[in-house]
């Protein structure tokens, strides 16, 4: 692959990860996940309903997936309980998940 081709599908990857930050609800996740290191599907949602109130399982589940599949977040362990860990995070989220910390 050329150097100019490398750089489009470095573009097109940052966009499509961009994309899946675009949701206010992504963003909290991701940067509780990445204030506590690993957590747990529950643990999450516990600490996201502080913020927003209750939370539907669904739209937890959804907006999860959607940063496993950008590769924001991997989920690791068993199925039934997995865990998860973010990686990649922008700065911008970094700073947040900082704050999370002193809450």
């Amino acid at each position: 692959m050329t150097v100019k081709g490398k750089l489009l599908d470095e573009i097109k990857e940052i966009a499509r990860r961009n994309k899946a930050l675009s949701n206010p609800f992504r963003v909290l996740a991701l940067a509780v996940i990445k204030s506590k290191g690993t957590a747990s599907w529950y643990e999450l949602k516990e600490i996201i309903e502080k913020f927003v109130g209750q939370v539907n399982p669904n739209t937890l589940a959804f907006h999860l997936n959607k940063l496993v599949e950008v590769g924001l977040v991997v989920r690791a362990g068993p199925k039934k309980a997995p865990r998860y860990k973010a990686r990649r995070v922008p700065k911008d989220v970094i700073k947040i998940s900082k704050k999370l910390k002193t809450l």
